[in-house]
């Protein structure tokens, strides 16, 4: 009962199943797997091996990789144009738990994002938006600040 449509592509050994619906300009692909209720749409870009399922919704610029392990809308965060490169950042969480970033070519944990973001853009406005992002997806994804 999956749905493929619009400009959306699933490529590689990406499987969409059950309810899933994949539309717009959304691109999935490598070992993803999207099933149950979900929705993804947009232009939002998910691959490696990154499971979607439940009732989640993933849309807008979102990029989704690596171990990424979403289940309800409030596993992930996009947010933007945001910080020196104007663009989005995508905060997700993985299978073990933890909430992964993707920003620009940056790929890795929220702590090392956190610690990056101070040593590039210390004292600048860019520091705070992203701290500031670092924050609310905390807040949203359930972890203490």
């Amino acid at each position: 009962d999956a749905w493929v449509y619009d400009n959306a592509k699933v490529l590689g050994n990406a499987k969409v199943f059950d309810n899933a619906e994949v539309f717009d300009n959304t691109l999935v692909c490598d070992n993803t797997k999207i099933y149950d209720n979900t929705k993804l749409s947009g232009n939002c870009w998910v691959f490696d091996n990154t499971e979607v399922f439940g009732k989640a919704k993933i849309s807008g610029n979102a990029e989704v990789s690596g171990d990424a392990y979403i289940s309800s809308s409030n596993d992930y965060l996009c947010i933007g144009p945001i910080g020196s490169r104007n663009d989005y950042t995508t905060f997700y969480k993985t299978k073990d738990k933890d909430i992964w970033v993707k920003c620009g070519c940056f790929d890795n944990s929220i702590e090392e994002f956190e610690k990056k973001v101070k040593e590039v853009h210390k004292d600048t406005v860019y520091e705070k938006d992203y701290l500031d992002a670092v924050k609310f997806a905390k807040a949203k994804m359930g972890r203490v600040i």
